[in-house]
């Protein structure tokens, strides 16, 4: 099936599906359904299939019941990330940003240029950047008329290519997981050393930033530049201060890295970075540090 021209079927069925339906999950999940179906040779061996790799995303039942632990922490990852999100936005955190930064922001190069350094900042997760880029650029970019189409590129364009340029993210936990489930030895080196080949990722950056400083508009950016424009009033549910944002990025930054480095150490048993880099438990740090923060920023949220 690798080598025919039927395999293009399933991403041209998702991509298909997710512009009329706006339903990613689903179209995803009909997109494995088609691959299987695509694969087996019967209904019985299509569903088989598919639940075969979808349960093996948490756990393996082949030779012997195991849990798949590096899954498992991603996936908690992403769920105290989306709190954690709220927990900012509830706060007034984020409007408190944005009040700040309009009184040196301009213009529309400017606020977009916040909203491309931002994406670059926050690398942990493209999910946790896309909210909270997405919270702190929306009414700043607003009310410098930079349409919500510019402001959807930017913040697309630089979340994904920022994690996968970056090991220490969810992304590059997920594929290290993928690649020892294969068998693949010094999985993080062998990810370390696909960076600078990563040409998608740098294109996408530059591409940004071009678009940016030379204020290229595709029509449906020209067309929406006065859409959504509003004010930049407060969050009611709160009044946070801006470094509550700040210090919860911070801290999860920190302690993720703190702890990548920190079980690096405890496997290797030496000091040489790249020992350490080579058997980092990098899904069990991103976990860890999430937690860290979640907890960190619900007692300053309480607080302010």
């Amino acid at each position: 099936m690798g080598h025919s021209i039927l395999s293009l079927l399933v991403p041209v069925v998702v991509i298909a599906m997710v512009v009329f339906t706006k339903r990613v999950a689903l179209s995803l999940f009909c997109g494995i359904v088609l691959g299987a179906w695509l694969v087996s040779d019967g209904l019985v061996s299509t569903l088989q299939l598919t639940y075969a790799k979808l349960s093996a995303v948490f756990y393996t039942s082949t030779p012997s019941f195991a849990l798949n632990t590096n899954s498992l922490y991603i996936f908690a990852f992403l769920v105290i990330l989306g709190i954690l999100t709220q927990v900012i936005s509830a706060s007034g955190a984020s409007a408190s940003f944005v009040l700040k930064a309009r009184k040196l922001v301009k213009n529309a190069r400017q606020s977009e240029f916040v909203a491309l350094f931002a994406g670059l900042v926050i690398f942990i997760d493209d999910y946790f950047n896309a909210l909270i880029v997405g919270q702190i650029s929306k009414s700043l970019n607003d009310a410098h008329q930079s349409s919500r189409e510019r402001l959807a590129y930017i913040i697309d364009s630089t979340s994904a290519p920022v994690c996968m340029l970056m090991p220490i993210s969810s992304w590059g936990a997920y594929i290290v997981g993928v690649m020892q489930n294969e068998g693949i030895e010094n999985s993080f080196a062998l990810l370390l050393s696909s960076i600078t080949s990563n040409y998608y990722a740098w294109f996408a950056l530059v591409a940004v930033f071009l678009t940016i400083l030379w204020q290229i508009n595709l029509p449906a950016m020209a067309r929406h530049r006065n859409v959504g424009v509003g004010d930049l009033r407060p969050t009611p549910g709160g009044r946070a201060p801006v470094w509550l944002l700040i210090s919860s990025i911070a801290i999860l930054i920190l302690s993720t890295c703190a702890l990548i480095f920190y079980t690096g150490y405890a496997h290797a048993q030496s000091l040489n970075l790249l020992d350490i880099l080579k058997n980092t438990q990098t899904s069990f740090a991103l976990f860890v540090g999430g937690f860290i923060s979640l907890g960190i920023t619900l007692l300053l949220a309480k607080n302010t």
